[in-house]
């Protein structure tokens, strides 16, 4: 819904999937990407891996071409957090790390690595070890 009231419809994700969740969703600075935490399990006329199913994963949307492109970072929905940077290029994000998850003691501890995600480029890299990003350092 814009400023004035309008509604317009962004995606057609109950077209290519028989089940999804969107979570953790945050919109680019320069309002033009959604970046968000996408579970989904396609449907029998997507074209889309059925590996991917189930499992959260960084999805971004680009608003202007409707265009909606998995990273395959995957996450733990929204506690799984989302960084832009400041001109909206690239982005950090705590990618849940399953192997370690599943060999520590505690079950119910989850381990997240920094994964930067870089748009332009077209690339997601991890840059960290067990962290969790928590904001964006500008040199201005």
């Amino acid at each position: 819904m814009n400023k004035d009231g309008n509604v317009t419809r962004l995606t057609y994700l109950a077209d290519e999937f028989d089940d999804f969740s969107l979570s953790g969703y945050v919109w680019s600075p320069d309002g033009t990407n959604i970046a968000m935490w996408l579970s989904a399990v396609p449907n029998a006329y997507s074209d889309l891996p059925s590996k991917y199913s189930g499992v959260f994963r960084l999805a971004i949307f680009n608003v202007p071409t409707k265009q909606l492109t998995s990273y395959c970072v995957p996450g733990f929905n929204e506690l799984a957090k989302i960084v832009w940077s400041p001109d909206g290029q690239q982005l950090l994000v705590s990618a849940w790390n399953m192997e370690k998850s599943n060999k520590t003691v505690n079950p119910i501890r989850t381990i997240y690595d920094t994964v930067l995600v870089d748009l332009s480029k077209g690339y997601a890299v991890k840059i960290a070890d067990e962290t969790v990003p928590i904001g964006w350092l500008n040199d201005k």
